[in-house]
């Protein structure tokens, strides 16, 4: 909708275009779309077509109304679900995918991954943009005690200048390091992105979430809420409680604000015992 009225005229007609949109989309997602139109004005030398459209204000305060952004509940995976998931894929411990699963569940909950970053399009592929076999790196082949993740983009990086990101040993079962490692061992370090099937497909954000989704049911916990966010979710989470400082949590996330205080979900039980705290002396 927003490209064809950007073709039809330089002065887009925004009223329709929400009139139209507002009847399957949100009122963020709209307000996204007229951006990306006033961007696309802007680069080609027009007027701001948005500037003193009050009663384009107007209307999209009506659509905020109608249809507010939506509620979908994501939950986090934390290290205790993390743990819950391991016991069920070490009942076959040799399984290829079950050991691709755990690197890739391990890469996404210590890396602060949104699961877009560490999976891959079925069959566009493109190494100048997603993860590969070849982007991660270790501190030393001996005794390995840290990773480095090079990505290359992400939508708060447009010009593609890339960070690399660093995992660490922790010493317990749940090690992105020894996890990664083990994974490499089996995979091989032919280029592709990282995480591949067993069939040699592969491992796609919906492969991804469903077979997150099994493993949990396997472990006897409902699926329903746990999505490809929830291991960024969960990691800002479970930062939170044990106590490390907001701006580690932000460079650990790459935010550049406070916005990763939405992803931190604190238990009830936590926030009622605040109660006592206040009470107290």
């Amino acid at each position: 909708v927003v490209a064809r009225h950007h073709r039809q005229s330089v002065s887009v007609d925004c009223f329709s275009c929400v009139a139209e949109l507002s009847q399957r989309l949100c009122h963020s997602t709209i307000l996204s779309y007229l951006l990306a139109v006033r961007h696309l004005h802007l680069t080609a030398g027009h007027k701001d077509p948005l500037k003193g459209t009050v009663q384009l204000e107007l209307v999209l305060k009506g659509v905020k109304r109608r249809r507010p952004r939506s509620n979908r509940y994501r939950l986090p995976i934390t290290p205790y679900i993390l743990h819950t998931m391991l016991a069920v894929l070490l009942q076959n411990p040799q399984d290829y995918n079950n050991i691709m699963l755990w690197a890739a569940c391990c890469l996404g909950f210590f890396a602060f991954l949104r699961s877009g970053k560490f999976t891959a399009p079925a069959t566009t592929f493109d190494p100048t943009w997603h993860l590969s076999s070849q982007d991660i790196l270790v501190d030393s082949h001996a005794s390995p005690s840290m990773l480095e993740i090079k990505i290359k983009a992400s939508k708060t990086d447009q010009t593609r200048k890339g960070v690399s990101l660093f995992v660490g040993r922790t010493q317990t079962s749940l090690c992105p390091v020894t996890a990664i490692l083990a994974y490499m061992a089996v995979r091989g370090t032919s280029p592709g992105p990282l995480f591949l099937l067993n069939d040699g497909t592969t491992l796609t954000r919906q492969k991804l979430v469903q077979m997150v989704q099994n493993t949990l049911q396997l472990a006897g916990i409902d699926p329903r809420g746990y999505s490809g966010h929830s291991f960024r979710i969960g990691a800002a989470t479970t930062a939170a409680a044990k106590g490390i400082d907001a701006d580690t949590i932000r460079t650990l996330g790459r935010w550049s604000s406070d916005t990763y205080q939405r992803y931190i979900q604190i238990p009830r039980q936590d926030l009622a015992s605040m109660s006592q705290q206040m009470a107290g002396p």
